[in-house]
């Protein structure tokens, strides 16, 4: 499964051992599989698009959120809110490959994916970023180019498809991610990331 799920490119650089790629999706490995547990499924996040404001103390921009829309309806988030969202769980997952810790990524993630698997497999299905060094947690003060978003209802529950990606160097970080509603937030359900990796 695991050899299925992640593949291997090498670069061109003497220093990198390539751009990993990794896929967590839905029948294939840690995915919503669970049509009854999908069906209970219900809202969205509103998580919020960054809107800058000079504090009056001095220059430096304070990021705020704007409400979260009600995506229980289905209704596509803003693009702030987007991205905002993928920010968010790339950043997550970048903090859980460092910490060589998926706890904290894991508890974000939907219901039945976390049904069907624990902090530690999600670890190891991910192992290849923590041996290769990936890291990405410049995107921080990044922008995405987001190249897919759509959401659409399916077995009663609303997916959000969020795709893109992030001008790192030496190689772009590329991101392919689902969400589901679920109790008036997007939880993860897929996630898919080529970014460089090192040899040791």
């Amino acid at each position: 499964m695991k050899k299925f799920a992640s593949t291997l490119f090498f670069g061109k650089d003497a220093r990198l051992n390539g751009l990993m790629a990794f896929a967590l999706i839905g029948a294939i490995a840690l995915g919503c599989t669970c049509n009854k547990d999908l069906a209970n499924l219900g809202k969205n996040d509103n998580t919020a698009e960054s809107n800058s404001s000079t504090t009056s103390a001095n220059t430096s921009t304070v990021k705020q959120k704007e409400p979260k829309p009600d995506a229980s309806k289905g209704a596509l988030p803003t693009d702030g809110q987007l991205q905002d969202l993928a920010k968010e769980t790339m950043l997550d997952f970048n903090d859980a490959i460092a910490k060589a810790d998926f706890t904290k990524f894991h508890s974000k993630a939907c219901k039945p994916w976390q049904k069907q698997t624990s902090a530690e497999a999600m670890k190891g299905l991910f192992q290849k970023f923590i041996d290769g060094r990936a890291s990405f947690g410049e995107i921080e003060e990044m922008t995405a180019t987001i190249k897919t978003k759509k959401t659409r209802k399916e077995g009663g529950y609303h997916l959000l498809e969020l795709a893109g990606e992030y001008p790192t160097s030496p190689n772009a970080t590329t991101f392919d991610l689902n969400y589901i509603n679920e109790s008036g937030d997007w939880k993860l359900s897929k996630i898919e990331v080529y970014t460089t990796v090192y040899n040791r």
